[in-house]
C-alpha cells in the first residue's frame, strides 16, 4: 500500500502542515497540478478541468459569505 495525500493549491501556498508531511517519508504527498493528474489517473475524472471550469467563489457564495471572507483575509483558504 501507498499512502497518498493530495492537496489541491500549488506547493507556494502550501503550508508547513503540508511539507512536514510529505517530508515525513510516510506520504506520497502532490499539490497543485501534480495532485490533478493523480486524481485523474485513479479515477479517470479530470477534476482539475472541472473545478478551473465550475468553481467560482466569489458568485457561488452568497454576498453576504464571500464579503464575510474578503473582510477577514480568508481568500487564500479556499484556493488551499
Amino acid at each position: 500500500y501507498e499512502n497518498f495525500l493530495l492537496v489541491r493549491a500549488a506547493e507556494d501556498r502550501n503550508n508547513h502542515y503540508f511539507r512536514t508531511l510529505r517530508d515525513s517519508g510516510v506520504w506520497t504527498a502532490l499539490c497543485g497540478g501534480e495532485a490533478y493528474a493523480k486524481m485523474w489517473k485513479f479515477t479517470g475524472f479530470n477534476l482539475g478541468s472541472w473545478v478551473t471550469e465550475h468553481i467560482d467563489w466569489s458568485a457561488d457564495f452568497d454576498q453576504q459569505t464571500y464579503a464575510h471572507v474578503r473582510q477577514n483575509e480568508l481568500l487564500e483558504y479556499l484556493k488551499w
